[in-house]
């Protein structure tokens, strides 16, 4: 008996059904390169975004975080996906503490983000030191233009020095034990302040000086009417 051509028709349909359903769950897997702060691997996905990728991988993002690329961004073949988490930093600027996310693994690279006089800024951390995922303090003084008087002289330097001391004693000026400086010499320096250094010195002068005696007259009994006799010649 054949087959009416309905049931060939419906038997096609189930036949392209079958055999495009799991062609379509076989291109629908991807694999995909997680970057996860420096540390890489390959994983296999059904999702179609990046915040999918990083949800079914356990992969928690922070507010503060960096995402690349973003997590609404699809997902393809390949891709590479990179996260770097955010470090939180206490940050005491010229003696004013506050708190700040980086995703900055480094200090340096810290210090290239904020840019502007942080490059030449005393930092209390190496340059080089990572910044690690817990956090870190960091102390910095920035660059101040500073102006010293002394012996008639002006002077313009920039210090990162904590007191004016140490920013004298840095610029080549030494102070004496008798010295006036116009400032605390522990005190810190200000950005555009002026001190004056007054040297005081002590030396001995020796002068010969005139100095005028008079004749003192005593009566002596005895010695004869009319006779005297000199005690001690004047000098």
């Amino acid at each position: 008996m054949r087959a009416r051509p309905t049931a060939l028709a419906l038997h096609g349909v189930v036949l392209a059904a079958l055999i495009a359903g799991p062609l379509a769950y076989v291109i629908a897997d991807k694999a995909v390169t997680l970057d996860i702060n420096g540390s890489t691997r390959v994983v296999r996905t059904y999702s179609s975004t990046v915040g999918g990728v990083l949800s079914e991988q356990g992969v928690k993002v922070g507010g503060y975080d960096e995402v690349s690329p973003r997590q609404h961004a699809q997902v393809s073949d390949g891709l590479r996906i990179a996260v770097v988490s955010a470090r939180p930093l206490t940050l005491e600027i010229d003696g004013v503490t506050r708190q700040v996310w980086t995703t900055a693994q480094t200090v340096s690279e810290f210090s290239r983000e904020l840019g502007g006089r942080f490059s030449a800024a005393y930092l209390s951390v190496s340059r080089s030191a990572r910044i690690p995922l817990g956090g870190m303090s960091l102390t910095v003084r920035m660059p101040k233009s500073l102006t010293v008087h002394a012996m008639g002289k002006t002077t313009l330097l920039v210090s990162t020095d904590a007191t004016w001391g140490d920013a004298l004693a840095g610029a080549g000026f030494v102070l004496g034990p008798l010295d006036v400086l116009s400032v605390p010499a522990e005190s810190a320096p200000q950005d555009g302040q002026s001190v004056v250094i007054t040297r005081v010195s002590l030396r001995v002068v020796l002068r010969h000086v005139l100095i005028p005696f008079a004749v003192q007259r005593v009566l002596d009994s005895t010695l004869y009417v009319g006779t005297s006799l000199v005690r001690r010649p004047g000098s």
